[in-house]
């Protein structure tokens, strides 16, 4: 697969992530850059310590967005929600995820209360603002009760999209946004 590596130049072209190869967030872990390296893998390692220390035993998790879910390292009750089925089969495969729906985080498909946390790690900055009031919508309907919300988003302030708004591109449009 190919890494998106330029970040987009127009902030109203459409990215489409359906398109991304399975290894793109693989991509981002292994990366040349150490800052990009150490900013995803310190994310990762961060998701998983906060699910473990609020997942009540037994409890079931939700991932929306998850992509490839690498910030499983261990074996967890997963059911990940998200528009690429290629990163969605390969997480499978490789034990990341019990099971997953092809589908947009605002409309999951998840059953209502059925979930003990849900994650949503950098994918609120992708979507058009007027979405987001339907993902925390949709998270409100899959939580149960008293349930866990674990939600990241880059800081849109960082140098490295302050770099890129000096270049002329869109941090929130671009793949290569993140650090």
């Amino acid at each position: 697969s190919t890494m998106v590596s330029a970040p987009v130049a127009n902030a109203s072209a459409s990215i489409d992530y359906t398109d991304f190869g399975e290894d793109f967030h693989e991509e981002m872990l292994e990366s040349k850059n150490p800052v990009r390296k150490w900013f995803h893998n310190s994310k990762n390692s961060l998701v998983l310590k906060t699910v473990k220390k609020y997942r009540p035993k037994g409890g079931k998790i939700v991932d929306l967005g998850c992509g490839t879910v690498n910030w499983i390292t261990e074996k967890l009750p997963v059911k990940g929600v998200d528009v690429n089925e290629k990163m969605l089969e390969k997480a499978k495969k490789e034990g990341r995820l019990a099971s997953f729906k092809v589908a947009k985080v605002q409309k999951s498909g998840i059953n209502g209360g059925s979930a003990d946390i849900v994650v949503i790690s950098e994918v609120l900055e992708h979507l058009p603002p007027n979405a987001v009031p339907g993902v925390l919508t949709e998270i409100a309907r899959i939580l149960v009760p008293g349930g866990t919300l674990i939600l990241s988003t880059p800081n849109l302030a960082a140098w490295t999209n302050r770099e890129l708004l000096l270049r002329g591109h869109s941090p929130q449009q671009s793949p290569a946004r993140c650090i």
